[in-house]
């Protein structure tokens, strides 16, 4: 699928929900201009 436009997170929370107490995610935020290819690893 072709994207157009930007893409933007924005505090953006994320727990697993087997470990509630372990933060994986707090306020992270990204903008992915319009071409760019990004890779999110963890």
């Amino acid at each position: 699928t072709d994207l157009k436009g930007d893409i933007k997170f924005d505090q953006v929370h994320f727990v697993y929900p087997s470990r509630p107490n372990r933060v994986i995610y707090k306020n992270f935020n990204l903008h992915i201009k319009s071409g760019q290819s990004v890779a999110i690893v963890g």
